[in-house]
């Protein structure tokens, strides 16, 4: 894809996983002080080494493909992601999905790469278990939105792809 004058087809650099935690519905307790209510909520809080690099997308641009299933080879030959995560600010470095309470006290393993305005996906990282703890809420969407998310990646890659091809076929020579 072209982003002004040049082709970006490099990816950014591979994210690191630093701690993954599910963190299951608080009882009804609330979180940020009480504020909301997150009775019947859980999430998946992923912490990386540091926000993904980019060649041309500035800081706080790349968005995370997050791969989650129940056993480590699965999280690492899925093809489907489980969700697409923007980052929360230009530095930021954990990463938020939200759960059903299938996942609290069940084996989850947490593979993630990153993946440019181009449409250019690093590589994965090595899947990552996801600890359990008890504390966190947000909002909690049903596994009928993982084709969503597939299709919206799906369609990004091919916009990409037609991007690319437009930009080699003006260069031609005619």
């Amino acid at each position: 894809m072209t982003t002004g004058d040049y082709l970006d087809e490099a990816p950014p650099a591979a994210p690191q996983i630093v701690d993954s935690i599910v963190r299951p519905d608080d009882g009804g307790e609330g979180c940020g002080g009480g504020a909301i209510i997150c009775e019947g909520m859980t999430n998946l809080g992923v912490t990386l080494a540091a926000p993904a690099q980019d060649d041309h997308a500035p800081a706080g641009r790349v968005a995370y493909l997050v791969y989650l299933e129940r056993s480590a080879d699965a999280a690492r030959t899925t093809r489907t992601p489980f969700a697409l995560v923007r980052e929360r600010g230009i530095n930021a470095t954990t990463l938020y999905v939200p759960l059903d309470e299938s996942w609290v006290d069940s084996d989850a393993f947490v593979s993630v790469s990153a993946i440019d305005w181009a449409g250019n996906e690093s590589p994965r990282t090595e899947p990552h278990p996801a600890h359990s703890n008890g504390v966190g809420c947000a909002v909690s969407l049903p596994g009928k939105h993982r084709p969503r998310v597939a299709i919206g990646l799906a369609m990004l890659t091919g916009l990409a792809w037609i991007r690319r091809w437009n930009r080699r076929c003006s260069s031609l020579p005619a």
